[in-house]
C-alpha cells in the first residue's frame, strides 16, 4: 500500500507543504526512478544500497538476474522473509564489499539515493571502480538521487528562513546556515565532478535531472548519472544551441511540432529553483542588522525541469536536461531527440567552478573528542560547586572564537543568544537511553541533528529538527530496523514516546509476495 511504502521510505522526500502529501511523493520518486532505469532496458541487476526493496520489487519480476545488496542486516532479513523470484539473490555488506560479485556480469548496477550515505567522494570512487568490473562491455551504473554540493547554501537558507522566528535578522540567519552546512552529514557532489572521474572503462558520462511534478528537495536539488562503461552509447553531437530568452513552453511544443531532428536550448531559467537561489543572493549582501529579504518570485520565462520533459514527451521528443553549471546560476540547458532515436547526446563536458577537492563536501560525522562533547557537563559540575543554582548557566555555546571589535576587544552584539544557536548545549542531566531501541534512535539524532549532547527526553524540535531533518531520521531508522514514519516524529516528538510506541508498527502484516509487472507499463519508448 502507499503508506507502507512510506514507512519503508529509504530517500529524502521533502515537502515545503508539509505531509498532506507525502504519500503522492514517495510513489512518484519511485515510479520516476524506475522508469528511466527500465529506459535502458536493463536485464542482468545488481543494486548496492537495495534498502527494503521498493526498487528491487518493480525491477526483479521481469529480469534475468538480480542481484541486491544492503549493509543493513535487518533489511536483508526482511526481505528474505519475503516472497521473492527465483532469479533475486540477496547479500548483507557494506557498499564496497564485491568478493564474489564475479566480473562482466551485469549489465546495470543500481546505486539509488544511496551515495549520499557514503562517508567521502573517495568511497564512492572506491565503490565504483567495484562497480565497473562486475559490469558487461556496454553495461552502466546508475546513480540515482544525488545532492548537488553547490546548492547546499541555498537549499539550507530556504529551509532555515521558513522556520525563523519574527524578528530574526540576516547575521542571525547567516549564522545558523553556517552551522547547519557545518553539520551537514551527507555527501553532496556536483555534477562537474562525474565529468572528471577517472574510471577504467568509462566511456560516457550522462546527467539528468531528477524528474517528477511535485516540487520538493529531490525535484529540486538533485540528479541523476548514468556512467556507461566499456562500449559507449550511441551518441550524437549538438552543435547549434538557441536561447531560451522570452520563450515559453508552449512555443517550445510549436518548435518540437516541426519536426527538428534535434533541438537544443540553454540559458533557461529555473523555477524551482529561482525562489531559495534568489533568497540566499540577498541575504549575503543585505546588511546583517536587516531584517530578512523578501523571497523573489520567479522571473516570468522561467520553467520547471519537468515541464520541459512533458513537453518532450508531448510532442513525441525525449528531453535530456541538467543544469547549465552547478546550478548556482539557475539555469538550465536541454537537448530534445526524436523519441524513436537510440541515441544519446554527446554533451560537452561542464565546466566546473572550483577545483576538483571543491566540488564534493566533507559530512560531518560527529568529530567532536568525547572530552569536548563532556565539557557542558564538566563545566556545570564545576560550577555548582561553587556558586548557587540560580547562577549556573542553563546553556554553554560551543564556538571556534570570540567575535572582536576593530579594537580587539569581545563584540557582545556578535555573540550567538544561546537560545538560537544551533551549537547550544543545555546544561542539565542527561536522560540516557534504557533499551536498544532508544540507543538506535539517540545515536541517529545525534547523528542527523549534528548535536551530541540528548537526552531522549528531548523534543526534536527544541533540538532544531525540521521536516526535512524528520525525513533523514525515518530513512535511517528504517534502514536500522526500527520502522518510524515522519507522521509519528511530528506527532510523538521525542526518542521515549517514538520507542514506546514502535510495538504499533512492528505489528504490521507481513510482506505481500511481489507480483510480476507489466514491465512495457513502465518502459519509455524509444
Amino acid at each position: 500500500s502507499g503508506s507502507s511504502r512510506l514507512d519503508q521510505l529509504d530517500a529524502v522526500i521533502t515537502s515545503w507543504a508539509g505531509l498532506e502529501n507525502a504519500d503522492a511523493q514517495v510513489n512518484e520518486w519511485i515510479d520516476t526512478t524506475v522508469d528511466r532505469i527500465l529506459s535502458y532496458g536493463p536485464r542482468r541487476i545488481f543494486e548496492i544500497g537495495c534498502g527494503t526493496g521498493q526498487i528491487l520489487a518493480r525491477l526483479a519480476p521481469e529480469s534475468e538476474v538480480y542481484w541486491a545488496a544492503d549493509i543493513s542486516e535487518v533489511a536483508i532479513e526482511a526481505l528474505g522473509k519475503s516472497q521473492l523470484p527465483p532469479q533475486v539473490k540477496l547479500f548483507q555488506r557494506p557498499a564496497d564489499n564485491f568478493i564474489g560479485i564475479p566480473d562482466a556480469s551485469f549489465d546495470t548496477i543500481i546505486l539509488n539515493s544511496v551515495a549520499q550515505y557514503f562517508p567521502t567522494a573517495g568511497y564512492l570512487q572506491q565503490v565504483l571502480e567495484g562497480a565497473s568490473r562486475a559490469l558487461r562491455p556496454g553495461g552502466r551504473i546508475f546513480l540515482g538521487d544525488i545532492q548537488g554540493n553547490a546548492l547546499l547554501a541555498a537549499h539550507h537558507s530556504e529551509t532555515l528562513r521558513e522556520r525563523a522566528p519574527a524578528g530574526t535578522t540576516c547575521g542571525q540567519l547567516l549564522e545558523k546556515l553556517a552551522q547547519r552546512i557545518a553539520r551537514e552529514t551527507e555527501l553532496s557532489i556536483d555534477p562537474a565532478w562525474f565529468d572528471q572521474l577517472d574510471l577504467p572503462g568509462l566511456g560516457h558520462v550522462e546527467i539528468q535531472l531528477r524528474r517528477g511534478k511535485i516540487a520538493n528537495e529531490t525535484t529540486t536539488y538533485h540528479f541523476d548519472v548514468i556512467l556507461h562503461i566499456g562500449q559507449a552509447p550511441s551518441t550524437v553531437e549538438v552543435n547549434s544551441w538557441q536561447d531560451w530568452q522570452n520563450l515559453n513552453v508552449e512555443q517550445l511544443e510549436a518548435m518540437l511540432a516541426e519536426h527538428p531532428d534535434s533541438l537544443a536550448m540553454k540559458g533557461i531559467p529555473d523555477s524551482r529553483l529561482a525562489s531559495s537561489l534568489g533568497f540566499h543572493r540577498s541575504l549575503i549582501s543585505a546588511d546583517r542588522d536587516s531584517c530578512l529579504p523578501v523571497i523573489p518570485s520567479a522571473p516570468p520565462n522561467a520553467v520547471s525541469a519537468e515541464e520541459l520533459f512533458a513537453a518532450a514527451l508531448h510532442c513525441g521528443y525525449r528531453a535530456h536536461v541538467r543544469w547549465q553549471t552547478d546550478g548556482t546560476d539557475g539555469l538550465l540547458e536541454a537537448i530534445f531527440l526524436p523519441g524513436q532515436s537510440h541515441v544519446t547526446p554527446a554533451w560537452k563536458r561542464i565546466a566546473p567552478t572550483r577545483p576538483k577537492t571543491g566540488l564534493t563536501n566533507v559530512p560531518s560525522h560527529d568529530k567532536s573528542s568525547e572530552t569536548s562533547d563532556d565539557l557542558p557537563q564538566t563545566l556545570r559540575a564545576h560550577l555548582a560547586a561553587r556558586l548557587p543554582d540560580y547562577m549556573i548557566p542553563a546553556t554553554f555555546v560551543k564556538m571556534e572564537s570570540m567575535p572582536l571589535t576593530p579594537n580587539g576587544k569581545v563584540d557582545r552584539k556578535a555573540l550567538p543568544a544561546p537560545g538560537e544557536s544551533e551549537t547550544a548545549v543545555i546544561a542539565r542531566a542527561l536522560v540516557v537511553p534504557r533499551n536498544e531501541v532508544e540507543q538506535k534512535l539517540l545515536e541517529i539524532w545525534q547523528q542527523v541533528l549534528g548535536i551530541t549532547q540528548i537526552s531522549v527526553d528531548d523534543d526534536i524540535f527544541e533540538l532544531g529538527g525540521d521536516s526535512i531533518l524528520i525525513f533523514q531520521i525515518t530513512t535511517r531508522a528504517n534502514r536500522a530496523g526500527v520502522p518510524l514514519t515522519p507522521a509519528q516524529v511530528f506527532k510523538l516528538r521525542t526518542i521515549t514516546a517514538l520507542a514506546a510506541d514502535r510495538s504499533s508498527v512492528e505489528n504490521k502484516p507481513a510482506a505481500p509476495a511481489i507480483q510480476r509487472a507489466n514491465r512495457d507499463a513502465y518502459r519509455r519508448k524509444l
